[in-house]
């Protein structure tokens, strides 16, 4: 669910299309489905607006996908996303659930 103000409900459409930029930090890995949290960044996004992600990809045991960088940044891409900087680091594990399922 997307809430942008306290008077916004979830998924408002007035919501579509507002925001210059999104950024999410430590976020993406935890979608069931990773489409839906792409779907919702590029809605919020108006055109020509950028979208700032940073974090592992050590998806939580709930999800229905669990893509590979190379796989995620081809979703991204099928998106309508043009991606100007990638960087993806598959050795470096972060324990940053604190529950020891993220090794």
């Amino acid at each position: 669910q997307i809430y942008t103000s306290p008077t916004l409900g979830p998924n408002d459409s007035s919501s579509s299309s507002s925001f210059a930029a999104v950024v999410t930090c430590f976020f993406l890995d935890t979608a069931r489905n990773v489409y839906a949290y792409l779907l919702a960044i590029h809605t919020l996004l108006r055109p020509g607006g950028v979208w700032i992600n940073v974090g592992p990809l050590q998806w939580h045991s709930n999800a229905l996908l669990t893509p590979s960088g190379d796989e995620l940044r081809v979703m991204i891409e099928g998106m309508g996303f043009r991606v100007a900087e990638w960087a993806v680091d598959d050795e470096t594990l972060v324990d940053y659930r604190g529950d020891g399922d993220s090794f």
